[in-house]
């Protein structure tokens, strides 16, 4: 049988969509009952789908949430390699922005990550990838120190500072829900930053 040209695009549209829709359904799952709430059965249901085209798209639902970190990881530095910051200072007031955020989907992307978080303290593969992920961040808050201070020798260390802070924070946001004070408070910590970086 000859499958014609347009099929097979058809074909590999629906199966984006699909497979966009299981990950849109195991991040609903994992905001809502952590990862050990993730199960096929519920991804099928909240997608729409067979629990076999689950495991069409997906070997097993194990890998979904390492795709999905992946993917988080993947958004949270694209959204900053896109954008050009006029000095140092803008940059650390967009991350407390992003990530003090009323847009439901960020706060979605920070409950799934901050899941994984917790989980990597007792899972090894979560643990290198949740690293993974964060270094990747922490690399491109380098890239921006290096930007506006290209002979900070400490740039490393600044960046793991700023990085561990913004989780810290990002967790007790979630928790509180008080943007304003999160704000103010990462408004506080940027200005301890700055005044570290032009001594």
């Amino acid at each position: 049988m000859i499958i014609m040209k347009e099929e097979t695009d058809l074909r590999f549209e629906k199966g984006i969509v699909t497979k966009n829709k299981i990950l849109s359904s195991a991040l609903d799952i994992i905001c809502d009952e952590g990862i050990k709430g993730l199960s096929a059965s519920k991804i099928a249901k909240l997608s729409g789908i067979s629990k076999s085209n689950v495991f069409h798209h997906f070997n097993s639902v194990e890998t979904i949430p390492f795709v999905l970190l992946k993917n988080i990881g993947g958004t949270l530095t694209d959204n900053i390699k896109s954008r050009i910051f006029k000095d140092f200072s803008s940059f650390l007031e967009y991350l407390g922005e992003m990530t003090f955020t009323l847009d439901s989907s960020y706060i979605r992307f920070f409950k799934a990550f901050f899941s994984f978080y917790q989980t990597a303290m007792f899972d090894e593969q979560y643990k290198e990838a949740v690293e993974l992920c964060s270094q990747s961040f922490k690399n491109q808050i380098i890239v921006e120190i290096k930007k506006h201070y290209d002979n900070r020798e400490d740039s490393e260390e600044i960046a793991t500072l700023i990085n561990s802070t913004l989780d810290g924070m990002g967790i007790h946001y979630l928790i509180s829900d008080n943007r304003e004070k999160s704000i103010y408070t990462w408004s506080c910590f940027s200005g301890m930053i700055m005044s570290t970086l032009e001594m």
